[in-house]
């Protein structure tokens, strides 16, 4: 009787003590491991150094998964762990982390928190870059319907997410509802004097859209207008603005009999001898006296002389020749590039169209003293697993000689945002001889297959793999020579 009354209130309280402090000295142990990880990686990945990073944060992982699985710990380990793979690039691996720091996130701090948010943000962009776009829109939804309360419907945030949002529907095939956004984010970034090279952006997304849905006059409209806040980009610093819709050859022409040039119009809200008409795209204008080109519905008016006739052929075939084409225009495909397209069009599946010396031409970047410029836009017949059909945008251009091509390949290189690139997009640029290749495709392509797709295009022309003037940007990133 008296073993059991001793062992009922004496030692079972003192076990129960001991075990618990064993406990809480277990746990403690944990945590201690645990932050010493998590600060070990984030002191690694700010210095970039990433195999060191990723151990230490992987260290860290295990015990957050579970142990804090559920808390902003476990949260604030995920988070870190897909930078990791952000930086190098495993873009479906850091989605997969960032949608557990997101739900985490969600739930116990609320959508609105700054950290949710911050999650948001980035597991949108890394599900753009893994090429799932159909699991981005809806991220991209609730941001932009959470940052058009906080911040109001003109800030700049805001309308880079509804430019983001857009592109993310024509990837889907939810075009009507693309247009709307372009067009809202267009005049809203007008109305609220948004940078140049922004509004250029959006032109040229909207101006890409509206050629895949059939709107030719649309997109060349589009592309006037990209063209036009290009060259206000380009002019800034100086403040002044040059610009021309005519060829290069009926450039020459004009100069060598002695026409004047047209005085820049610095003021790109004005037309000369009268005011431009109100809801107009302002632009730059030179004379009011030619056409922008067939179709065109354009709030400026170029100065444009007779050139070459514009030629448009519209493929569906299996086949292309893969000798070289001669146009009536002087210009001759070269022969691998022709043997790139017929694979595309034939192997690969891919419907296309092409224009000669289409507007996109005119881009101020790589317009000087070019001689040729074709340009081709291939679509895939067939949509991916993700339920996207990948485009592709290329463009040919032929310079009187190499050093030439170089300077519009340089200045292309220069106009490169830090951060997003060219235009927040897959691009690659190269110069074999006097000819430049640029090729440009939305994030609806995987890195594996993109980086497939140049490396054959790379085989077909006759490029080896560390051409001198070789540009590459990665998708939502920025590039690299």
């Amino acid at each position: 009787m008296v073993t059991r009354q001793v062992a009922k209130y004496i030692l079972l309280p003192f076990l129960a003590v001991v075990l618990s402090a064993g406990s809480s000295s277990l746990l403690a142990g944990k945590k201690k491991r645990w932050q010493k990880h998590l600060a070990a990686g984030v002191a690694a990945l700010e210095a970039k150094k990433y195999s060191t990073a990723e151990r230490e944060l992987s260290a860290a992982l295990k015990i957050a998964a579970k142990k804090y699985k559920r808390k902003e710990r476990g949260a604030k380990t995920f988070y870190y762990y897909a930078q990791v793979k952000i930086a190098l690039k495993q873009h479906h691996k850091a989605a997969k982390n960032l949608q557990i720091a997101y739900n985490i996130r969600k739930k116990k701090l609320g959508l609105d928190n700054p950290l949710t948010v911050k999650t948001l943000v980035q597991l949108a962009d890394q599900r753009i870059a893994s090429g799932r776009q159909q699991f981005a829109e809806p991220l991209l939804e609730t941001l932009l319907d959470l940052q058009t309360r906080k911040l109001g419907a003109t800030h700049k945030r805001v309308l880079a997410t509804m430019g983001k949002l857009a592109g993310v529907k024509a990837d889907v095939e939810k075009n009507q509802q693309a247009v709307k956004l372009f067009k809202k984010a267009i005049k809203i970034a007008k109305k609220t004097k948004a940078k140049p090279a922004f509004i250029a952006d959006l032109y040229e997304r909207y101006s890409r859209l509206l050629k895949e849905m059939g709107d030719s006059k649309g997109a060349e409209y589009a592309d006037n207008r990209s063209i036009e806040y290009r060259a206000l980009v380009e002019n800034e610093n100086n403040n002044a603005l040059v610009f021309t819709a005519s060829s290069v050859q009926q450039k020459n022409k004009t100069t060598n009999e002695g026409t004047p040039p047209a005085v820049p119009n610095t003021r790109p809200d004005k037309v000369v001898g009268k005011t431009q008409a109100p809801g107009a795209v302002p632009g730059p204008v030179a004379n009011k006296t030619a056409s922008a080109g067939p179709g065109a519905k354009t709030g400026f008016t170029p100065v444009v002389t007779k050139t070459a006739p514009r030629r448009t052929i519209t493929r569906n075939i299996a086949g292309v020749n893969g000798l070289g084409r001669t146009d009536t225009n002087g210009f001759r495909e070269p022969p691998g590039f022709s043997l790139f397209k017929s694979k595309m069009v034939g192997q690969k599946q891919y419907n296309l169209s092409e224009v000669y010396m289409h507007s996109l031409c005119k881009d101020g970047r790589i317009r000087d003293n070019l001689q040729h410029c074709s340009v081709y836009w291939f679509r895939a017949r067939h949509m991916t697993a993700e339920r996207v059909k990948p485009r592709l945008t290329v463009r040919v251009i032929k310079y009187p000689d190499g050093r030439t091509a170089r300077s519009a390949h340089d200045r292309l290189r220069a106009s490169a945002n830090p951060d997003t690139g060219i235009n927040y997009e897959w691009n690659y640029l190269v110069v074999k001889g006097n000819w430049m290749y640029w090729l440009n495709a939305g994030c609806a392509y995987s890195k594996s297959s993109w980086d497939g797709l140049v490396s054959g295009f790379k085989s077909d022309i006759g490029v080896s793999s560390d051409a001198p003037a070789a540009l590459k940007c990665r998708c939502g990133g920025g590039c690299r020579r």
